[in-house]
């Protein structure tokens, strides 16, 4: 057989569609018509309303109640049984057969050109049915069941039309002809005036169980099949074919004897399974979230809708009781389902799908709370209905909603699940940062924490942050010179980003943003300082340095006094002071010449110095920053102090090498005649602590009469702030 086109799909399902709709329209036209709206009220037909243009009006007024109907010789008594809206809201199905024979004894005496109508009061009015009920007549109800029906089956079939190679759309679409079928029959004992040839009832009812059949059938096998199948080598919509059929024949040969073991049931039997079902495919999608929140989503709407029905309906009768809704209204509820589940086939913002089942169920769960109590406050107190119902709604917006929002504040949770301790610990985290790259590795840590993302990579751009691919991706934008990022997967897998994420986010950003900006308003405020603080030292202090100098050599006062070198030596440290100050970055093989000259220079005629470095142009490039550049420069001074003063060197060794990044400095000498002291001098202790300023390592060791000095020092990790 040649596959169809979605437009030939379409036509066909639009041509059995209006085939059953006019078929329907056509039988309720067919009828005679009395012109009256009937009621049962305290097991009496009551004269509901009267039409102003049928055959009734004049005769017969609102609130008369009719006891007998009589045409050719033949006289029927009434019951509030023969307005009686469905069969399925009597208990037994001896019950249901009596009622079909009423139904067809009445629909025989209607279809006489005149008849009589006996009422309570003994009056007997004398009435012409129109042969023919007017298209105006047929109730509100039926043209709602009809809308309802022709919505479900219209959305269904759309969707098939273009996925009809999906199976399970396909068996969705099974269930829209269910509902169509199963709502769309029903106004024929709905809708009805008085009474409808009983045969005719019996084979509706059976057909609106073919159609709760279908239904069960589409409605269980989807969740086997959507979003993924869970049993692909098994003939799964065969097993739920038969236990469908077997549910349907139960209620075709009347197996039980009860109505409720026939149809009501059985209905709630179909949702255990359903659950069961679905719960099983969950787990199986558990590294899906994607997949798992469309699931969800499906089995949180056919079981919210059902449990309405149930509810509202179905249990009311079990126990014997009155529905709390009609079930011509009843039927909305599949038509508001059909809707969501549409969605979710489309998968239509699929990201929000959790937060709306959660929704979904926090407002059926409040709908269950107000009924328990109505009927608990009627159970145990003497009042009326209305008036239970009126406490229960009382004590639900007194008390319940209260406690909810107290219990929620006090553990401090909002829509991002994140409470104010958090946000303070985030903020914490941002301003300890004191360099970029630190800032950025704390936002990674805290985009880790509060995301738990299966992935998390920097991209190209992104100007906000956006949800993308369903919800399994969550892009961040860059602020400051910290790079866009993007998110893969909640939780660890296990959940799909939502919009109170991308809010979440949102604000995050802002708020390592503004710690950025002001962390670099604040830099930018001590680096303006610093240059000022430079140039009151280069103005003044360096001025009197240098006076005092020229002063010196130009009174040639005896070497003794040293005054001459020691204003070279303060000039020099206050230079350095200055570049610190500064922050002026200096090139390594700059720093390399300078730290040469100035130990040869401190070493003299008297000590010779052995100068190693690699001979490379790459060090040309290698900029150090003011900072690397002052500490080093202390630490080789220093430890040429300490081989001066507490040794009597004639070789002093220095090995400069630079490996990975990393600057090493030995600094050797001989002439250690005596013990090194125990423990650690000032001197020391302020060697390692620049050390580890810049992120490096300094020791010393001696050996056969010779000091060792080494330093390494990484040229890539950030300054640390000194303590």
């Amino acid at each position: 057989m040649p596959r169809l086109a979605p437009a030939q799909r379409m036509s066909i399902g639009l041509i059995v569609w209006i085939v059953g709709l006019w078929g329907l329209c056509t039988y309720m036209l067919s009828q005679p018509w009395l012109g009256l709206s009937l009621q049962n009220h305290n097991d009496r037909v009551t004269v509901f309303a009267v039409d102003a243009d049928g055959p009734s009006h004049g005769l017969l007024t609102k609130g008369m109640i009719l006891t007998a109907v009589s045409g050719g010789g033949h006289t029927a008594k009434l019951d509030g049984l023969d307005v009686t809206v469905a069969p399925d809201m009597l208990k037994t199905y001896a019950q249901a057969d009596h009622f079909y024979k009423r139904q067809s004894i009445l629909a025989t005496l209607l279809d006489h050109a005149q008849i009589s109508i006996q009422t309570a009061r003994g009056q007997t009015f004398v009435i012409q049915p129109a042969a023919r009920t007017p298209l105006r007549a047929l109730p509100a109800s039926f043209w709602y069941q009809i809308g309802v029906g022709s919505f479900c089956f219209l959305l269904g079939l759309g969707v098939w039309a273009f996925r009809a190679h999906d199976r399970a759309v396909s068996y969705y679409f099974l269930t829209g002809i269910g509902v169509a079928l199963f709502v769309g029959i029903a106004t024929l004992y709905v809708s009805r005036e008085l009474a409808v040839p009983g045969e005719v009832l019996k084979r509706a009812e059976k057909l609106n169980s073919l159609g709760v059949t279908l239904f069960g059938w589409g409605f269980i096998t989807t969740v086997c099949h959507f979003p993924r199948t869970l049993w692909p080598h098994r003939p799964v919509g065969l097993w739920v074919f038969l236990f469908m059929s077997l549910l349907f024949l139960n209620n075709l040969l009347e197996w039980p004897e009860t109505f409720s073991a026939g149809r009501n049931l059985p209905i709630a039997l179909v949702c255990v399974v359903m659950s069961a079902l679905g719960y099983l495919h969950s787990r199986a999608l558990r590294n899906k979230p994607a997949d798992r929140a469309l699931l969800r989503w499906y089995v949180t709407c056919w079981l919210l809708g059902s449990l309405l029905f149930l509810v509202s309906y179905n249990l009311p009768l079990i126990a014997g009781q009155s529905p709390l809704i009609e079930k011509p209204w009843a039927y909305g509820l599949f038509a508001l389902i059909y809707l969501a589940i549409t969605l979710g086939i489309l998968r239509y913002r699929v990201f929000d799908l959790d937060r709306w089942i959660f929704a979904c169920w926090i407002w059926f769960f409040g709908g269950v709370l107000v009924i328990a109590l109505d009927v608990l406050l009627i159970s145990l107190l003497p009042v009326g209905e209305g008036t239970a119902l009126t406490l229960a709604v009382a004590l639900i917006g007194w008390v319940y909603f209260p406690l909810r929002q107290l219990m929620w504040g006090a553990v401090g949770i909002n829509r991002q699940g994140i409470n104010e301790r958090d946000w303070r610990n985030m903020l914490s985290a941002a301003l300890a940062s004191t360099h970029p790259s630190e800032l950025a590795a704390q936002w990674r840590l805290q985009l880790q924490r509060l995301f738990q993302p299966a992935a998390i990579r920097n991209i190209q751009s992104c100007s906000q942050a956006t949800i993308a691919d369903d919800g399994n991706m969550l892009r961040i934008p860059g602020f400051a010179e910290v790079a866009p990022i993007e998110l893969e997967l909640k939780q660890h897998g296990q959940r799909l980003f939502t919009r109170d994420d991308r809010d979440l986010a949102d604000a995050a950003v802002m708020m390592f943003s503004q710690v950025a900006t002001f962390q670099s308003a604040y830099k930018a405020g001590a680096l303006k300082e610093r240059e000022r603080v430079a140039r009151d030292l280069h103005d003044d202090v360096s001025a009197h340095l240098m006076t005092l100098i020229f002063k010196a050599e130009s009174d040639r006062l005896p070497p003794p006094s040293g005054i001459a070198a020691m204003g070279r030596e303060a000039m020099t440290e206050l230079r350095t002071v200055i570049r610190g100050l500064e922050r002026q970055s200096v090139p390594l093989h700059d720093a390399l010449n300078a730290w040469r000259a100035e130990i040869r220079q401190r070493c003299g005629s008297g000590i010779s110095l052995r100068w190693e470095q690699p001979d490379e142009p790459a060090l040309a490039r290698i900029e150090l920053s003011a900072r690397h550049n002052t500490n080093i420069t202390r630490i080789l001074r220093e430890s040429v102090t300490n081989a001066l003063k507490h040794a009597q060197p004639s070789t002093l060794h220095a090995t400069i090498s630079c490996e990975l990044n990393v600057l090493r400095l030995v600094l050797s000498n001989n002439g250690v005649d005596k013990p090194v002291p125990d423990g650690e001098g000032r001197g020391l202790h302020n060697m390692k602590r620049r050390a580890q300023e810049l992120g490096g390592h300094f020791q010393t060791n001696l050996d056969a009469h010779h000091y060792r000095v080494t330093c390494e020092i990484p040229l890539t990790t950030p300054v640390m702030a000194p303590r």
